[in-house]
């Protein structure tokens, strides 16, 4: 009922950190799925103790962790963006009036 605020932000972290293993485990390396497993467990333990300071740092590796999991792919341009509406446009137009 009273939990304090950093407490329940870790628990947060701790089920975003599993949310997204359960929807990028495909994407996701063997040895990553490891790494952030173990940082789990990891704040996990830091909650238990009650230790704030072990919390922000656990919190800290995890998130690091979690977000160079997976490579950085650059979103498309605006120019790739409306050349792939334009082909769709043609190739509809073109089924339709055949």
């Amino acid at each position: 009922m009273f939990t304090p605020k950093w407490k329940k932000d870790a628990k947060e972290l701790l089920n975003g950190a599993k949310k997204f293993v359960d929807f990028k485990r495909d994407l996701l390396k063997p040895e990553r799925l490891a790494e952030i497993e173990s940082r789990r467990a990891d704040l996990l333990a830091a909650i238990r103790s009650k230790d704030q300071e072990k919390v922000k740092e656990a919190s800290k590796q995890i998130r690091a962790v979690c977000e160079k999991a997976l490579p950085y792919e650059k979103p498309l341009g605006w120019f790739e963006e409306n050349v792939e509406v334009m082909f769709v446009a043609i190739v509809i137009a073109l089924g339709l009036r055949a």
